[in-house]
């Protein structure tokens, strides 16, 4: 079996998922594979790229039938993760402004046959354009409000 990145096995056990030892090692050959894969990737790719040393079938049966897998508890520990750790570093810098995030909505952007790639029009880099400089002025509003 490959060595997994010390990166990515400490924000797995910073999940705090329940998982079994075995289930934790998918877990790892998953992202691990998902990461170190070029293009499209499937379990068997994965298998193959970190010499995982379990049969094909014991990958799939952890996506599907292990019982304390639930992708929305997941998904949940891991943006309470990942927000845990901004709000740290920001703290650690003095910043202490609300956390804002900025959602792109890529819905009229052109695209591509081949592999989806987004080309935005002009009309939408103008409105992109015109919102971040409404969301920049009104940002720069609040912190003349807070002073």
């Amino acid at each position: 079996m490959v060595a997994f990145h010390s990166s990515i096995v400490k924000f797995v056990f910073a999940l705090n998922l329940l998982l079994s030892k075995p289930q934790r090692r998918h877990l790892l050959a998953f992202l691990h594979g998902i990461i170190l894969c070029e293009g499209r990737v499937n379990i068997s790719q994965i298998c193959r790229l970190t010499n995982h040393d379990r049969d094909l079938s014991c990958m799939t049966r952890f996506l599907q039938e292990s019982p304390p897998w639930c992708s929305k508890h997941v998904t949940k520990q891991r943006l309470s993760c990942l927000m845990e750790t901004i709000r740290q570093t920001r703290a650690k810098r003095g910043d202490t402004r609300p956390i804002t995030f900025l959602i792109l909505d890529d819905t009229q952007c052109k695209k591509t046959k081949s592999y989806n790639t987004i080309q935005p029009t002009n009309q939408t880099l103008k409105n992109l354009t015109k919102t971040l400089d409404k969301l920049s002025k009104a940002y720069s509003n609040l912190n003349a409000e807070e002073e």
